[in-house]
This record gives C-alpha cells, sequence and structure tokens, in this order.
C-alpha cells in the first residue's frame, strides 16, 4: 500500500489588496489555480499566473494553487 506524499505549496499572490491584476509566483510550475468567494463558492479557474480580477466585487476571496506535483496552498486576497 503506498501514501501520496502531498505537501502544502508555498507560493505568493501580490498585490493585496488589489484591484485589477493579481500576479501569482511559485518555485514549481503551477497547473491550476482557483478563485473562491468567502462562501465557498467557486468564482474563476485558470492556469495564468497574471489574474485579471476586476470584474470582482469588493470583498475577502480566497486562491487555491496546486503544482504539477499534486501539492496545493490556499493564500487569502482582498479585492478593492
Amino acid at each position: 500500500m503506498s501514501v501520496n506524499e502531498n505537501r502544502l505549496l508555498d507560493f505568493s499572490v501580490y498585490p493585496t489588496p488589489t484591484e485589477n491584476i493579481l500576479n501569482i509566483k511559485s518555485k514549481t510550475e503551477i497547473t491550476k489555480i482557483e478563485i473562491y468567494s468567502k462562501l465557498g463558492q467557486l468564482i474563476k479557474e485558470t492556469i495564468e499566473n497574471k489574474i485579471d480580477i476586476s470584474n470582482l466585487t469588493q470583498g475577502l476571496y480566497f486562491v487555491k494553487a496546486e503544482d504539477v506535483n499534486g501539492n496545493f496552498g490556499v493564500k487569502k486576497i482582498v479585492k478593492k
């Protein structure tokens, strides 16, 4: 029997708070980025490391990123 050893993905999200473009940076290649509302609803899904969030309303969101190794992490962002 084998156990997957996923680790927490260390990535950065900037600038926060932001109005228009959100940048994602990681040491490993990111394969999926998801943005969730504070209620847990999936708002946007992409593979781009520069995300246009100008169409989102002001408030708190969560960014989930997953890398090529299956590691993932979540960061809070504030949309102005």
